[in-house]
């Protein structure tokens, strides 16, 4: 049986020259690194989203509408939020700002409302304890 091999991504911004450099890691190695300015970031995150998306929506299972307790997941907290119209009249776009770059996520309109009712059943909720 062959060895798991472990992946990762590394990235180290510079604020004075406004960049980043972004490192694919395997087995705690270095593979190779490349610089790109910071506001380019949404652009390889929407990329590598879009590739997760196609891939899943390839493999014939069914939308993942799991409940959200048993979710792996990866968080980060962006810097600012706004709402948007959508790419076609029946979406909507999410849109998070991290620094100078903007990442656009579309959402059908029926989603968005059912996304705005849950938001609205949890702030009348309050908060977690």
């Amino acid at each position: 049986m062959a060895a798991d091999v472990n992946y990762a991504f590394n990235a180290k911004a510079d604020p004075v020259t406004g960049t980043m450099q972004i490192s694919l890691i395997k087995d705690g190695t270095p593979l190779g690194s490349v610089e790109i300015d910071s506001n380019k970031a949404s652009s390889i995150a929407a990329t590598l989203l879009g590739s997760a998306r196609a891939a899943y929506d390839l493999s014939g299972k069914p939308p993942p509408r799991s409940d959200p307790s048993g979710v792996d997941l990866t968080a980060t907290s962006c810097s600012g939020w706004n709402i948007g119209p959508g790419r076609t009249e029946k979406s909507v776009m999410l849109i998070f700002y991290f620094g100078d770059t903007v990442l656009g996520i579309e959402v059908p309109q029926t989603d968005a409302r059912l996304f705005g009712q849950r938001l609205l059943t949890l702030g009348a909720e309050g908060s977690a304890q």
